[in-house]
């Protein structure tokens, strides 16, 4: 019931505050609209075609990379490292619920509006490419892992605030490699192949480049099985870490204070 209660508290924060969700859909409309436009401007020139990609699967790829990414949602970190900073976590370790729990229903919470959004963009997706069934229930387990994956790196990334002076090098950090490593602007298997395999394994790349490309088609279901089990792999890992961190950053936390 508490962390219903939480889960309902951020949903209707998220709602309330409506005027910022919809400029955050704007600015990556106009994001979006700049980067296919670039991109449309390359393929004049046969030289410069990304292999295995028309302008139109080009454009599916990078909408559904953008889209995937207000999902994955790096807000957790944030909010955690201002809750560590600002004081505010001493009241939450105090109060009958896990920090892990707390943060996890409140993200849910904020994403559902994202997630209504993304369930759309795939509703269309199946439609305009006639993708199967299958395809469609592997995408929506894959993306729950990866959700779980990723909410565990954001926090992660949060709990560096216990040994952070400042925040903005957090912030400048995670929104690079996001931006870098997640095929936001280009996909990632048009890297040289030894650049690919290195990265394509990466957490960013896992929640914005393999499903974008399980949804387009251009990954087939029998090549993806290395991607799931890299994410129960990247889940477990960063659960262990999760626990040894947050121990020694909540024993730094509560000495600094006391």
């Amino acid at each position: 019931m508490k962390y219903a209660v939480i889960f309902w508290t951020s949903l209707k924060e998220k709602v309330m505050y409506r005027t910022d969700l919809w400029l955050q859909y704007i600015l990556l409309g106009l994001q979006l609209v700049v980067n296919i436009s670039v991109w449309q401007a390359l393929y004049t020139n046969d030289a410069l075609m990304l292999k295995g990609y028309s302008l139109k699967q080009l454009s599916l790829y990078l909408l559904s990379t953008n889209l995937l990414a207000l999902l994955f949602s790096v807000a957790p970190a944030f909010r955690l490292a201002d809750q560590i900073k600002s004081g505010r976590l001493s009241t939450l370790l105090l109060r009958p619920v896990s920090l892990y729990g707390e943060s996890l229903v409140h993200f849910l919470g904020a994403q559902v509006s994202s997630l209504l959004l993304e369930l759309g963009v795939i509703g269309y997706l199946l439609w305009t490419l006639e993708l199967s069934l299958w395809r469609l229930l592997w995408l929506l387990v894959y993306l729950a892992l990866a959700l779980l994956m990723f909410y565990g790196l954001m926090l992660l990334f949060g709990m560096l605030a216990f040994w952070l002076l400042e925040l903005w090098p957090l912030r400048a950090f995670v929104t690079a490699c996001y931006l870098m490593l997640g095929g936001r602007y280009f996909p990632l298997s048009s890297l040289p192949e030894a650049i690919f395999r290195f990265l394509q394994y990466n957490p960013f790349s896992l929640v914005t480049d393999v499903p974008a490309r399980i949804m387009t088609g251009q990954l087939a279901l029998e090549r993806s099985s290395n991607y799931f089990l890299a994410v129960l792999g990247w889940i477990m890992l960063l659960t262990m870490i999760y626990k040894f961190t947050f121990l020694r950053g909540t024993k730094r936390y509560e000495g600094v204070e006391s």
